[in-house]
């Protein structure tokens, strides 16, 4: 008999030890998850943020305001062979409602042929507003 009661008080303890082990890590571990989910979230609206923007975007008139030719060389991603120059053009463009807003469209030949943007975009496609 004693050894019954005996065992039932060690897989009591066995219990309270998993569940001690489960409200620690509900304490500490569920914030870090939580963390790392919003994180991967706010990543993926920050890449994603230039196509949803775009995506209503149907037509425009652009109006070039300046150009500038850069003598450095650069490439469109790695791997790539190395072009120069890359031009820089200034335009303005209606976004709607009475407003007009400032951009930079940096592209050249080689860009345009084998790849969407310039190195100098960094992936965020030719566009930038000033």
């Amino acid at each position: 008999m004693e050894s019954l009661s005996g065992n039932l008080c060690h897989s009591r303890r066995q219990r309270e030890k998993l569940f001690d082990f489960l409200r620690l890590f509900l304490l500490f571990g569920s914030p870090v998850v939580l963390s790392l989910i919003l994180f991967l979230i706010l990543v993926v609206i920050y890449n994603l943020r230039p196509f949803i923007l775009g995506r209503g975007f149907t037509q425009t008139t652009c109006y070039v305001r300046g150009s500038e030719i850069l003598n450095v060389t650069a490439s469109c991603s790695a791997g790539t062979d190395l072009f120069q120059p890359c031009a820089q053009i200034n335009v303005e463009y209606p976004t709607g409602g009475g407003f007009t807003t400032r951009g930079v469209l940096l592209e050249n030949e080689q860009a345009m042929v084998n790849c969407n943007p310039c190195s100098y975009t960094f992936g965020k496609y030719g566009l930038y507003h000033q």
